[in-house]
């Protein structure tokens, strides 16, 4: 009888703690695949020309990011920023280089690389700094040459083996919480560029988008349930690189997630996006930042047809601001400086015409704030309508106030309350002008 109860409990263990059981633990965790696809734009997105693109657009969360370095934009500084920003969810807590990996690793969570950007002379595989930790290591890395096939039709001869990429991240998914694949061949093309005709270059990346494509279908396909996708394109193509385009396209997916448009707090822009709220998901995501960072980033009802529309007027209102709140910010300085000196003068007029000019500086985030719903995108005439908008509600004041000093006064009053108005109703103005 004993030894029957024995041989019972010994089965029960073994049902209890059998291997099968263990993997599928280890595959219930989170799981974020980040596919990074440099040198995409988002109209190579939305061309509706790849099935399952616009599958992960349909059903995805859909948003921009908006990029803020120092000089030219990079693949390499937005790398950079993606691995050390401090968000606003996240402050005070990580602070260091390589704050995703090693927020992962101080929880016993593992990362893994995929793929490379090399070229023939040049070794590139800079992306892994988004997910490495703060002395660069991550888990698992396989950025050789075994994931790159040849191809007589592309330069050089050697592409992404889309194949090897999908064997080795189903080899590697079920040990790592955080899998960076980088997809490599766009930004191969951009160093090709020089060598190719703009109708062989297109051609190419035509070709290439039709593979990676493919390749996201196998991914949505046959990779388990509760496993998010995040497709985030790092830097735009030379194209975009003219216009100073620095709205950078980003999906996260998940099977039985709702579609819609990416919002955050920090922005308050349905559809966009800044650095650090990607890296807050990021954290957010694989249970990083405990509960004081939930729905860091949410989903908004919208289609992402709106953001090209909205991409446009925020790249506008983007270049405005560049020129005009510069020239604002100089002229305050040199006007401040000019008072500052005055007193040290003996020249009267040159007082009196700087005591009539300097309140205007104090006009002018009212007329930024009044301008803001009319959208305008013409530079010279926004310019032209701020001025005499500017000096129109100065004399306004005036009239209606006795002294200079009451009209400052009401001046200021005004400006607060349209703005504490605007934050009661949304903040319409706020996010439409060039605040």
């Amino acid at each position: 009888m004993k030894k029957s109860c024995y041989f019972l409990f010994l089965l029960m263990m073994l049902f209890l703690f059998s291997p099968a059981e263990a993997y599928s633990d280890s595959t219930q965790k989170e799981k974020l695949i980040f596919i990074n696809l440099t040198r995409i734009d988002y109209s190579d997105l939305t061309a509706c020309l790849y099935p399952n693109i616009k599958y992960l657009l349909e059903n995805g969360g859909v948003g921009l990011v908006s990029t803020r370095v120092q000089g030219k934009l990079t693949p390499e500084k937005v790398y950079s920023a993606i691995g050390s920003v401090s968000s606003p969810m996240a402050v005070n807590t990580y602070t260091t280089n390589g704050l995703i990996g090693l927020a992962l690793h101080q929880e016993g969570k593992k990362t893994a690389v995929l793929g490379n950007a090399d070229l023939p002379w040049q070794i590139n595989r800079a992306a892994r700094i988004m997910v490495a930790d703060d002395q660069g290591e991550v888990d698992q890395e396989i950025a050789g040459s075994e994931i790159l096939r040849f191809d007589p039709q592309f330069p050089f001869g050697y592409c992404t083996d889309y194949q090897q990429l999908f064997i080795q991240l189903q080899r590697l998914l079920p040990e790592t919480h955080l899998t960076l694949i980088e997809i490599g061949d766009f930004e191969r093309l951009e160093g090709y560029r020089s060598m190719l005709s703009d109708q062989r270059l297109n051609l190419l990346r035509k070709r290439s988008l039709q593979r990676l494509d493919a390749f996201l279908g196998k991914i949505i396909e046959e990779t388990p349930e509760g496993t998010n996708i995040l497709v985030f394109s790092a830097s735009p193509s030379a194209s975009q690189e003219v216009i100073n385009n620095s709205f950078l396209p980003l999906i996260i997916y998940q099977k039985k997630g709702k579609p819609g448009l990416l919002s955050s707090i920090s922005t308050r822009e349905k559809g966009l996006l800044t650095i650090g709220d990607l890296t807050t998901f990021i954290l957010d995501y694989l249970k990083l930042l405990g509960k004081k960072a939930r729905f860091s980033v949410m989903i908004e009802k919208g289609d992402w047809r709106e953001l090209t529309e909205k991409s446009d007027y925020w790249l506008t209102n983007l270049a405005q601001r560049k020129v005009i709140l510069r020239v604002y910010v100089y002229l305050l300085i040199g006007f401040l400086t000019l008072s500052t000196l005055l007193p040290f003068t003996s020249g009267l007029k040159v007082v009196c015409y700087t005591k009539e000019i300097l309140p205007l500086f104090a006009v002018f985030p009212l007329s930024l704030l009044l301008i803001a719903p009319f959208r305008i995108e013409n530079l010279n005439l926004i310019s032209i309508l701020l001025f005499l908008i500017t000096i129109g509600i100065w004399i306004f004041y005036k009239k209606i106030f006795k002294t200079s000093l009451r009209a400052y006064q009401g001046l200021l009053i005004t400006t607060s309350l349209v703005i504490f108005f605007d934050l009661l109703i949304g903040s319409e103005l706020m996010r439409n002008s060039l605040l």
